[in-house]
């Protein structure tokens, strides 16, 4: 326990009080006596002061003395540089049919996030400036992406460091900024489905902006190497000293490259304004020879491509905007970097592989009213060359989030979907093609901090109603307790924030 003088000890609140009270009452007379004298009572003036008023009429007013600046504090100029940030979304739920808590049953890729899990962010950064324009930002962001020490029990949690790198600004001017390091790079998302449909990439690299007024283009190169047999692999053997020691045997790094050019028109006319956005990935993985027991196996070089472009607008209505999404891809590219991928040819290449997406993500709203709406059409082929094969085919997924904003802070709001697919090829168990459907209802009080679609932090109640049709029914092992069952229930309470940052 720290120590304490008596005179501390015999400190009270009520002597603290008086103190205050003493201090306030001695400063409110210092600034009454301060009053300038025409706030008095007006009198007739004496001959003395009458002479006195005319010189003063007489003599031009002298400027009133401008009060010195004070310079920045080092505590102030420290705080200022810090930044702090969070996204973070929690929530307890309940199936209210067999006591297990509530779960998905998305048939797509990219689901609706209401039944969604724990995960949260915090982006920890500092910036460093200069008087002559230059600054240096440093971000940290580190993520929780699994169940909580109080529900599952386990001590040891699952975490990923989502940002690790240092952004110069200001370099050889206010047109260019470099950065460098591990960070999401990924630009505007479809909010009820958490999906980015154009670029949603995680890398390992470096990266220029250069922005000329209302153009601006983004260049990156970066890598990845899952710590997976197709890309890495670790072998003991023998040295000189009977002993054994770990060797790398193969080690291929995913290289990716991508350009986003932008430009923004503004007040295209009165009431609108419109963004424009092409974008392009390039992909490759080199050779190399993977081992197994007494057998080896060469993997060849392996490329990719994305093409993709992106309109925007926005300005009929504050906060109103929509945007609409074209991806293709082909090779690597049109798997996931943090994907091993499958299918491959004969030639243990992703040569033939291809996607295309659409998406939509908009938001209309005014006065105690607004709509989210977010969706994509999906077709994906693997590149293993089977015309009907189960694992090729579309998927679409359409949500709409109608909101009732009856005080600034009350909210109700619901949410419909719809999502289906349709594979290629024949079910393997049925032998036969499915085109399965889910259809979702949700109900939401919810109490926010403000109106908006985007206002955060927002703690609300969600009850879901799920219908799946025959085939979607299918869809499911039949092990899964979600097979065979037409109707599903989602309840709980949920908990959703974001601060100072821009990914959600």
């Amino acid at each position: 326990m720290p120590l304490r003088t008596r005179a501390a000890k015999r400190s009270s609140p009520l002597c603290i009080s008086l103190t205050l009270v003493a201090l306030l009452a001695g400063g409110t007379a210092q600034a009454q006596s301060s009053v300038p004298p025409s706030s008095y009572p007006a009198s007739a003036p004496t001959a003395p002061a009458k002479a006195l008023a005319e010189k003063a009429q007489a003599e031009p007013p002298k400027a009133a003395a401008k009060p010195a600046t004070k310079a920045p504090s080092r505590r102030d100029k420290l705080l200022d540089g810090l930044m702090f940030g969070s996204y973070g979304r929690i929530n307890l739920s309940g199936d209210l049919s067999q006591g297990s808590r509530g779960r998905s049953v998305n048939i797509v890729s990219r689901g609706p996030r209401l039944e969604e899990g724990a995960y949260g962010e915090i982006n920890l950064g500092y910036r460093y400036r200069r008087d002559e324009g230059m600054s240096f930002l440093f971000l940290f962001t580190l993520a929780l992406l699994d169940d909580v020490f109080h529900y599952d029990g386990e001590v040891d949690s699952k975490l990923a460091i989502r940002n690790f790198y240092l952004q110069v600004d200001n370099v050889l001017g206010p047109y260019l900024s470099l950065w460098a390091g591990s960070r999401m790079y990924r630009g505007d998302d479809i909010y009820l489905l958490d999906f980015w449909p154009l670029d949603d990439l995680n890398t390992l690299g470096a990266g220029a902006s250069l922005c000329l007024g209302k153009t601006s283009l983004d260049l990156h190169g970066g890598v990845t190497r899952l710590d997976d047999p197709y890309h890495y692999q670790v072998m003991e053997v023998p040295t000189t000293k009977l002993t054994t020691r770990e060797v790398e045997v193969l080690d291929r790094q995913h290289v990716v490259l991508s350009a986003k050019l932008k430009h923004e028109i503004h007040d295209l006319t009165s009431w609108l304004s419109m963004k424009l956005i092409a974008y392009g990935e390039a992909h490759f993985l080199p050779d190399g020879t993977r081992r197994a027991d007494f057998d080896v196996e060469g993997l060849p070089a392996d490329f990719g491509w994305v093409a993709g472009a992106q309109v925007g607008v926005w300005g009929f209505g504050p906060g109103n905007y929509a945007n609409l999404f074209f991806r293709a891809a082909g090779g690597l590219g049109a798997y996931d970097e943090l994907e091993v991928p499958h299918g491959l040819g004969p030639d243990k290449k992703s040569t033939d592989a291809s996607e295309v997406r659409v998406g939509l993500s908009a938001y209309y709203g005014g006065g105690m009213v607004g709509a989210l709406a977010g969706g994509y059409l999906r077709y994906f082929r693997d590149a293993d060359g089977i015309a009907s094969d189960f694992d090729d085919g579309w998927e679409y997924v359409m949500a709409v989030r109608p909101m009732l904003y009856l005080t600034r802070h009350f909210h109700q709001l619901f949410e419909l979907s719809v999502q289906g697919a349709r594979a290629d090829g024949l079910h393997p168990e049925e032998q036969r093609h499915l085109s399965p459907h889910v259809y979702k209802f949700s109900l939401m009080p919810a109490l926010t901090w403000d109106k908006g679609p985007y206002a955060r932090p927002q703690l609300r109640l969600v009850y879901t109603y799920s219908y799946l049709d025959g085939a979607a029914r299918k869809m499911f092992a039949p092990q899964d307790v979600r097979y065979g069952k037409s109707s599903h229930h989602y309840l709980g309470v949920q908990v959703e924030w974001w601060y100072n940052s821009s990914y959600r």
